[in-house]
């Protein structure tokens, strides 16, 4: 074998062992190549209620939306955005509404951004009040172990007079501060075996006298809120009761066989003035403003505003605005003490403020699902300045800002049936379906520290 030949046969070799040995030493000694990037950035963008541009920048395979007609939320990974009722909120925490027009920019990184600009969160968040209220205690009348229900709840205008209708056929007139039991009134219960559990109560502006009825019956009576002495009946139209309320010392407004009406008290009592039509379930179907000069009634499918006018020839009743609507008979509805306001949840999901003059939105109102099942707001009631509006459901008291619409604040509670103010603004009752019957909050107690 020539020489050149048995080199080539030894070089090649060591060559490509040398080669190997190369490697396998850079291998070992180099470092780690780097990790591969994340994915890339995307962009998804959507046009929400109210003419609002959403951008949300997420990975892919991490973005998931969804949207009604006037609400919208992403979720991003673990987390959500929100816009609902005019309120945006991240994981919970309220940001600062924006208008049409506005571009709302949620990046993977930094703040949300409204038309480039950071965004802290809105000073008004839903907190936790620790205010455990006092309870109103009394002896039950007859076979039942506890106060079940308690319809309606009601302050005179005078004074810090309380006259509540609970579940065992009692209807008690309360006074004072704390307020304590001064007269119990007994109207006799509907001859069907139910007893007195669908009563109704209110109390005159004066506190001096209380008008009673039964949703079971067809009777409506007045007594003295003093003496717990009945003072008569009150004439006019006879069918199932499902609401009373004072518009003022003699007229007497009555919800009673789909029909809403006014009773004047004076003379004779004779004198009946129709107002609009209503629905006849159990839930009370209107409202009327503390000066007595507005009622809102819910015939089942949607609410009338009336402006009330009372005359030395009797009370007329002028219809006022468009219809609020749909309501169904599980909605319930209350006017601000100036009637300038309504406040209508519809009996499904959706609470708002309207304006009473013509009808339209003022304000719509998030509610938080804080427990499974459907919304059941089963009352409202507006504080006397107009500034808070109090909701009821089976397990809360929410309290809003009117101005903003935004919940400030909220107390654990049983099931509410009814909620009313004091006429100073100092107190709130709710009536609620489980024992305790009554329930009062001092509103000083209800203010985020």
């Amino acid at each position: 074998m020539p020489r050149l030949t048995s080199r080539l046969f030894l070089v090649i070799p060591l060559a490509l062992i040398s080669l190997a040995v190369g490697v396998w030493v850079r291998q070992l000694f180099a470092p780690p190549p780097p990790p591969p990037g994340p994915p890339p950035v995307e962009l998804a963008t959507f046009t929400g209620p109210g003419g609002v541009r959403f951008e949300v920048e997420h990975r892919p395979n991490e973005y998931t939306s969804h949207s009604t007609a006037d609400s919208v939320w992403f979720r991003r990974g673990p987390d959500t955005l929100d816009y609902e009722d005019d309120v945006l909120t991240v994981n919970g925490t309220g940001l600062p509404s924006p208008k049409a027009g506005d571009v709302v920019r949620w990046n993977l990184d930094g703040p949300l951004l409204i038309n480039g600009r950071p965004q802290q969160p809105h000073p008004l968040q839903p907190r936790l009040l620790g205010s455990p209220g006092i309870a109103l205690w009394w002896d039950i009348r007859g076979p039942s172990p506890a106060p079940r229900d308690t319809p309606s709840v009601g302050w005179s205008r005078a004074g810090r007079v309380l006259v509540t209708a609970n579940g065992d056929g009692g209807i008690r007139v309360w006074d004072g501060d704390p307020p304590r039991v001064k007269t119990v009134i007994t109207p006799e219960p509907p001859k069907d075996g139910k007893g007195g559990w669908g009563f109704r109560a209110a109390v005159s502006p004066d506190g001096k006298r209380v008008a009673a009825a039964n949703w079971l019956g067809g009777r409506v009576t007045l007594w003295n809120a003093d003496t717990g002495k009945e003072a008569g009946p009150v004439p006019g139209p006879a069918g199932k009761t499902n609401g009373l309320a004072f518009a003022s010392d003699d007229w007497l407004l009555v919800s009673q066989g789909g029909e809403l009406t006014a009773r004047r008290l004076a003379g004779d009592g004779s004198k009946v003035a129709a107002v609009g039509s209503v629905h006849g379930g159990f839930v009370t179907p209107f409202a009327v403003s503390a000066d007595g000069t507005t009622a809102a009634a819910n015939d089942g499918k949607a609410v009338a505003v009336y402006r009330l006018t009372i005359g030395p020839g009797g009370l007329a009743a002028t219809r006022s605005g468009s219809p609020i609507g749909p309501v169904t008979e599980g909605g319930c509805v209350a006017l601000s003490a100036d009637g300038a306001l309504v406040a209508v949840f519809d009996g499904t999901a959706k609470l708002a403020l309207y304006d009473a003059a013509t009808g339209s939105v003022r304000q719509r109102l998030r509610w938080r699902v804080t427990a499974p099942g459907a919304v059941r707001v089963a009352a409202l009631a507006f504080a006397p300045d107009g500034k808070t509006l109090a909701a009821g459901d089976d397990t809360s008291v929410r309290l809003y800002d009117v101005a903003s619409g935004r919940e400030r604040g909220w107390v654990a509670s049983g099931a509410v049936r009814a909620l009313g103010y004091s006429a100073d603004g100092a107190t709130l009752a709710a009536g609620l379906e489980h024992a305790p019957g009554v329930r009062l909050w001092p509103t000083a107690d209800l203010v985020a520290k």
